[in-house]
């Protein structure tokens, strides 16, 4: 019999039962005949349907009949059942149970009750009928789960059950059942639960979730006895999740009082000022204005992102405020005027009109540029070549100054160290040849150890200590002022590069998977295991806030790796894509931007905070294989294969920061990007407002500055090093 020929006869044998008869015996029969088949069907809710044709059939002798029915114990004692036995018989009374609480039928509640029927194991059933049995004070002993269902019964004012319910939840004693109510309370869909944890006095143990229930139910001058200068809600605020802070944020509002801010904006009404979001904001200001805090809004100008700092510039100048200071009335007025000039206001903006690099130079070396390194003092770049030399070159005045030589074998890498020494190390195509490491100071290079085989990677660290991997699986820590090795460890796989994060703390291995290891135990802290068909990790670097580690692998995908308080854990989903196969990730912690270079020459830009595209640039030639940035984050070096490096002025980037960000995190290298930007005459006017008014805020900041360090430029043109 098909699924419809089955449903049908189903159908017609319940519209036979509820079809009346007028001849009573004829009718019992009838009645027991369908009855008894109904019951034949196979994979059909019979219990449930006969619990309906109970509650609503006319006919005593059918309602009598079903009574017997449904009150018939099996002959075995239903602890013994088999199993199936014992299914069947918890589904008969699930169905009439459950129709009871549907329709709440004298007739069924007479049933239950005589059976003594609970349902321990289900959560909506259980308390019903318990209270229906006159057990209540059972549930006051239950767990979390029974909570939400009593809660509803009390909210709905259940004309028979709304009493019980609320005496039970008033007596809960287990502790999760408690807080359970109480979480309820501060969730803010149940106002009656407040009531309720009120009356009952179930405050939580913690004092940081006390300060959070005195404050979301509004009972200020509880909460502010207990948290008078804030610091627990600041600490709940920054753990809560975004639906726990809306709510928060909702109250302060509500409550319109300045020294409630501090939960918004930090103790100092500073430290968290990058970490709001536009609502937050939204409420700051508003809750300022109200109260007339007219000295602290115009403090907040120089700090708060962009947007907000117009925002308020307007609030005050229709305020008809001004500041007391000279010079501060002098920059007031700037801004006002500027303030109501057409701008762009955000990056999604600005994005659309600036490049996010632009060429400089290029260098062509006989050979092939195997590495560069920018120096972190002097306007230099140290370039490793397949000649066994290292160039000096001086980007300002476009010159070679200087040539190293007396390498054993071909330059694989280099870079400096935070204190300005060089440090070179060798390649190799045999995996049995011995490849050195060299810290140079001016013309004399010094070797200081060595690898089996080529020296992979080579990163610094604070301190002027710096660490190498090499294909012979080793990791080796360097102090390079000392010319001495550290600290070492032995693994199985050989990294193909590594990455280090900014704090110096941890080091990312990658290879066929990640190994995250903290410095400078070499200690292996996790490690993320990869599918044996999955490409492998080729390049990454930290993100420029230390949370994660992006990752390029040798196919398209650009990964993050989440760093969490138990380790590494890879998320879904890809943060970039190319077109082909990745070469080089690096942060730019001055500024927040993620960049990815892939095989083809195509380097695209990300702002990492809000995963904005920033825009792409590709460069011409061979394969891209190198992509190095200045320490001040200023230029951007791109080797191809041919021999061939170009470089690029990378600080148009900073606007969409500068845009973004709150200007609390802002340099004085970001006033020097402004002041060079701001001199294109080809920007649309309002752009250049944007600028302008960027740049009265950044020399406001900075003009107390004692120094400011000279804005650094890049000799341009097509330079040919030649290395004797």
């Amino acid at each position: 019999m098909s699924f419809g020929s089955h449903r049908e006869a189903i159908d017609r044998t319940i519209a036979a039962i509820n079809r009346p008869c007028d001849i009573p015996v004829i009718s019992q029969i009838r009645y027991r005949l369908l009855f008894w088949r109904l019951r034949l069907f196979r994979y059909f809710n019979a219990w449930k349907t006969l619990a309906e044709i109970f509650t609503s059939h006319p006919d005593p002798w059918v309602q009598n009949y079903l009574r017997k029915l449904f009150l018939k114990t099996p002959k075995e004692d239903p602890y013994y059942l088999s199993n199936h036995q014992a299914i069947n018989y918890r589904n008969r009374i699930w169905f009439i149970c459950d129709t009871w609480a549907d329709t709440r039928h004298d007739g069924l509640a007479e049933i239950i009750k005589m059976k003594g029927w609970t349902l321990k194991d289900d959560n909506r059933l259980y308390p019903l009928l318990t209270l229906l049995q006159g057990k209540g004070s059972n549930l006051n002993r239950a767990g979390e789960r029974i909570v939400l269902n009593l809660l509803n019964l009390y909210e709905k004012n259940d004309p028979q059950f709304a009493d019980q319910a609320k005496a039970v939840l008033l007596k809960l004693i287990r502790e999760d059942a408690r807080q359970k109510l109480y979480s309820l309370a501060i969730s803010g869909d149940h106002p009656q639960a407040v009531e309720l944890v009120i009356e009952a006095g179930f405050l939580p143990k913690d004092s940081y979730q006390q300060a959070l229930f005195f404050f979301l139910t509004e009972r200020w001058e509880k909460y502010e006895a207990l948290d008078f200068d804030g610091r627990l809600l600041r600490t709940m605020f920054d753990a809560a999740s975004p639906t726990m802070r809306q709510k928060i944020t909702a109250k302060i509002r509500k409550a319109g009082k300045a020294r409630f801010l501090s939960i918004l904006a930090g103790r100092d009404f500073r430290t968290r000022l990058d970490k709001m979001n536009d609502e937050e904001f939204k409420v700051f200001v508003r809750v300022l204005a109200d109260q007339a805090e007219w000295e602290r809004l115009w403090q907040l100008v120089f700090e708060v992102p962009f947007f907000w700092s117009i925002n308020i510039i307007d609030i005050l100048s229709k305020g008809s405020w001004r500041p007391a200071a000279a010079d501060a009335q002098q920059f007031f007025q700037r801004l006002s005027e500027l303030a109501y000039q057409p701008m762009v206001v955000s990056a999604t903006e600005i994005k659309e009109i600036l490049k996010p690099a632009v060429q400089k130079a290029q260098i062509n070396v006989p050979g092939r540029i195997n590495d560069i390194a920018f120096s972190p003092q002097a306007p230099e770049i140290a370039i490793g070549t397949a000649t066994r030399k290292v160039a000096i070159w001086n980007y300002e005045r476009g010159e070679l100054t200087n040539v190293l030589r007396g390498f054993q074998r071909s330059i694989g890498r280099v870079t400096y160290t935070s204190g300005g020494l060089l440090a070179c190390v060798e390649r190799t195509n045999k995996s049995t040849s011995i490849c050195s490491l060299y810290v140079a100071e001016g013309e004399n290079v010094q070797q200081v150890g060595h690898h089996t085989g080529s020296i992979t990677d080579i990163l610094p660290l604070p301190e002027n200590r710096f660490f190498t991997t090499g294909r012979d699986g080793m990791v080796v820590l360097w102090d390079a002022a000392s010319r001495q090795q550290l600290n070492q460890r032995q693994f199985s796989f050989w990294p193909r590069a590594a990455c280090v994060s900014r704090d110096g703390h941890y080091a990312a291995l990658l290879y066929k998977n990640l190994a995250l290891l903290e410095l400078p135990s070499l200690e292996l802290v996790d490690e993320i295991i990869e599918p044996a068909k999955e490409p492998i990790f080729r390049c990454g670097d930290f993100s420029p806030d230390g949370q994660a580690i992006i990752t390029g692998k040798s196919n398209w995908k650009v990964q993050m790796i989440r760093i969490g308080q138990y380790g590494v854990a890879a998320t879904s989903g890809s943060f970039q894509r190319h077109r082909s196969g990745l070469q080089r990730i690096r942060s730019i912690h001055r500024n927040g931007v993620v960049l990815s270079a892939a095989a083809n020459g195509e380097v695209a830009f990300k702002l990492w905070k809000n995963n904005l595209d920033l825009g792409r640039i590709t460069i011409n030639g061979q394969q891209l294989n190198a992509l190095h940035i200045s320490p001040d984050g200023a230029f951007m070096a791109l080797g191809n294969s041919d021999a061939s490096m170009t470089f690029w002025d990378i600080r148009n980037l900073d606007i969409p920061m500068l845009l973004s960000e709150a200007f609390l995190r802002s340099t004085p290298a970001h006033l020097g990007s402004v002041q060079r930007l701001r001199r294109n005459k080809k920007l649309p006017p309002k752009v250049k407002n944007a600028l302008k008014y960027i740049e009265t805020i950044l020399q406001f900041r900075f003009r107390y500055a004692i120094e400011i360090s000279p804005v650094r430029e890049m000799k341009a043109g097509a330079f040919d090093i030649i290395i004797d």
